[in-house]
């Protein structure tokens, strides 16, 4: 499974994604310019794979985020590292995902956890 959701990302980060505007008052900074930003943390997340046992995905040079879960889903939308060095995302499909939200980034090694406002933490495998 796992190497078919490695495969389905690689194929749709060569198509094109729907870009998706984020709204206002969604707390995810949504006068910012598109794409991921020049910061340390966009240029060292920038092209990468995250994934763990429930979703894979790309976070691609061009602000983009393809991938899929694990019921074989396409995962498609948008990133980019805010004011405040959180990435931000805003999932376009699957409904289950749909919505923007920012989250704190921790990397350490190739261990990357992302924690939101509320506290719920993430662990994901950069590669």
């Amino acid at each position: 499974m796992k190497r078919f959701a490695w495969l389905l990302a690689a194929a749709l980060l060569t198509t094109a994604c729907q870009e998706v505007a984020m709204a206002p008052g969604s707390g995810t900074d949504a006068a910012a310019a598109p794409g991921p930003g020049n910061s340390a943390l966009a240029k060292q997340l920038s092209g990468k794979f995250l994934s763990n046992d429930k979703v894979s995905f790309a976070l691609a040079p061009d602000g983009k985020v393809v991938g899929g879960d694990e019921e074989g889903d396409a995962i498609r939308g948008t990133w980019r590292i805010d004011a405040n060095g959180r990435l931000c995302r805003d999932i376009a499909e699957p409904e289950a995902l749909v919505g923007a939200k920012c989250e704190t980034v921790s990397i350490v090694g190739r261990d990357v956890t992302l924690t939101a406002e509320d506290g719920t933490k993430t662990a994901f495998l950069l590669s």
